[in-house]
């Protein structure tokens, strides 16, 4: 486990549905910790890829929220899994930002989701997903806190080139775990996220 991190389900036993089925990827680091996800369906909302817009973002994470604590075609709530996501894909040049979205993972055994009263929610389904992720404290870490989040980001990536660790470094997603792990220094994380069919 990455040094200071506590254990995902410690963090998430507050949300319904709790964390994600996942397996721990052994990693030689203090710094580095791999997961190998379970399936999950991702609910997305796509944001402007720049510059960063926290009323927008705000407004989307509502909305999702929304969409699983019940407004949706059935009225009912669904259970959600892990934090808020930020996933933010990159062009092959790794500097311009392609996709922006904010998202939340819902476990495949849930079955049929209900259609969202969002017309702009999306849904992706991703089968396996391995996630490097790099833990620290502060405020969402976006766009508008550019040198916390590339800062935490370029260290991860050191990290896992000295490691021999290939992964997909267009696909990044910063996730927030808010005051669950301590309130004073939010937890937050950022890893580069690899799909596989």
């Amino acid at each position: 486990m990455a040094n200071g991190a506590v254990p995902l389900d410690d963090i998430c036993s507050s949300v319904a549905g709790g964390c994600p089925s996942y397996t721990n990827i052994n990693v030689a680091s203090d710094s580095v910790e791999g997961r190998s996800l379970g399936n999950v369906i991702i609910a997305l909302l796509q944001l402007s890829t720049e510059p960063f817009n926290k009323e927008e973002y705000n407004g989307a994470v509502r909305r999702l929220l929304s969409y699983i604590e019940g407004n949706n075609a059935e009225g009912v709530a669904i259970p959600a899994m892990y934090p808020i996501q930020q996933l933010i894909t990159y062009e092959p040049n790794g500097k311009d930002v392609h996709q922006n979205f904010v998202a939340v993972s819902i476990p495949d055994s849930y079955g049929a989701l209900p259609i969202p009263n969002d017309e702009n929610i999306q849904f992706h389904v991703s089968y396996k997903t391995d996630v490097y992720v790099r833990a620290f404290a502060g405020r969402v870490p976006s766009f508008h806190q550019a040198s916390v989040y590339e800062q935490n980001l370029q260290q991860l990536s050191s990290d896992l080139d000295e490691l021999g660790i290939e992964v997909d470094k267009n696909c990044v997603v910063v996730m927030d775990y808010g005051d669950r792990y301590d309130e004073s220094e939010p937890r937050r994380e950022v890893g580069f996220l690899t799909h596989y069919a």
